[in-house]
């Protein structure tokens, strides 16, 4: 939390990736990123379960292609 504060803060660019729980996504939204989704294959897991996971990604002070949303897996 103390990190996505800072970084909602830091004056260039910023993107961050994170597991698509609702309190990432929530506190995300709150600090003024933009949110984008995508299925992350897992690679490692103690259950062996290999099925994709929800995933986020937080963009801020971005500009060009780079800050254009990706709208995959949404």
């Amino acid at each position: 939390m103390r990190l996505a504060q800072w970084l909602a803060r830091h004056p260039g660019p910023v993107a961050l990736s994170n597991q698509a729980t609702g309190r990432v996504v929530d506190l995300y939204t709150r600090l003024g990123f933009a949110i984008d989704y995508l299925d992350a294959p897992r690679r490692i897991s103690c259950t062996g379960d290999r099925t994709p996971a929800r995933e986020v990604l937080a963009l801020r002070n971005l500009s060009g292609p780079a800050a254009l949303p990706l709208r995959r897996g949404q």
